[in-house]
């Protein structure tokens, strides 16, 4: 699991191949498209997620079950414990499939949260019921 919050961390993420480019491509345009709302006066290169809420991706193997960026670490039903505001399937050039799940922390505060598909059982049957 990792987070990004600027346009240089989605570069280096790609660049490490820890996403596909096809993947930080698709980063890339909704960052820009989250700066033209939020601070549209900001170069692109300047622009960070920092106070509004920014990218969670986490990796196929990891626990769904615990995912600290959520305060649910201790959680035994992670995921499962979360009320997502909406999920949408993204599927980047025909070959990756990820859940977007938006996570409301407060009224200025939302997370994206990234988990790659397939997923557990258990957590795609719950977060169907938010997908919009």
């Amino acid at each position: 699991m990792f987070e990004i919050k600027t346009l240089r961390e989605i570069e280096k993420f790609e660049k490490s191949k820890k996403i596909s480019s096809g993947f930080a491509n698709y980063l890339k345009d909704y960052l820009e498209q989250l700066k033209v709302s939020l601070e549209n006066h900001v170069p692109i290169e300047d622009f960070s997620l920092e106070d509004y809420g920014h990218f969670v991706i986490l990796k196929n193997h990891e626990d769904c079950r615990k995912v600290p960026e959520l305060s649910l670490e201790d959680e035994e039903d992670g995921l499962l414990a979360i009320t997502a505001e909406f999920v949408n399937e993204i599927f980047i050039d025909g070959t990756e499939k990820y859940y977007l799940i938006g996570v409301l922390c407060n009224n200025e505060f939302m997370l994206l949260v990234y988990l790659p598909l397939p997923c557990p059982p258990e957590i795609s049957e719950y977060l169907k019921e938010f997908i919009v």
